[in-house]
């Protein structure tokens, strides 16, 4: 489960675009209100790793299994059954999310994107709030016209955040 949830903290990154909101919890996330560009199925993609992000900041099983491929793995070999529960961890909330759009880059071939970003995020992990910054690849998949996670990796540091 610690593996699983390192690379939750890791991988959601990777997979982030926008932001997060957890209507299923009393705390105050934020969305980033940032505007894409780029065209059709960019877009379609940034929308993916939007999707999925607010799915994780919501706990939203449901909305995971929907974006997550189910042939998902990322670099430690972690699968799509073992992530899901890490992102639905009761002691995880996530708090809010920002995107470097502006040094964000997609590359589509046929029905693969390589995503390649940096974010940083804001959780609350065993009441312990954590920032992170993260340096994300992802790779996604394109099937019955649904972008899909289906790789991801990436290079994570973690501050304390004493602000909250």
């Amino acid at each position: 489960m610690e593996r699983a949830f390192r690379w939750l903290l890791i991988s959601i990154c990777m997979a982030t675009m926008l932001g997060c909101e957890n209507t299923a919890s009393s705390n105050d996330n934020k969305i980033s209100d940032t505007k894409l560009s780029g065209g059709d199925e960019t877009q379609d993609v940034r929308f993916a790793i939007r999707e999925l992000w607010e799915a994780y900041c919501a706990q939203d099983e449901k909305r995971l299994n929907a974006i997550i491929d189910d042939d998902y793995v990322n670099a430690d070999g972690t699968g799509k059954e073992a992530i899901i529960k890490a992102y639905l961890a009761p002691n995880l909330i996530c708090k809010s999310v920002d995107v470097d759009y502006k040094h964000a880059t997609i590359q589509i071939n046929g029905n693969r994107a390589v995503v390649s970003y940096k974010a940083k995020y804001a959780i609350s992990w065993n009441g312990a709030p954590l920032l992170k910054d993260n340096l994300s690849t992802d790779v996604f998949i394109k099937k019955n016209d649904q972008w899909r996670v289906l790789k991801g990796s990436a290079k994570e540091k973690v501050n304390r955040d004493t602000s909250q």
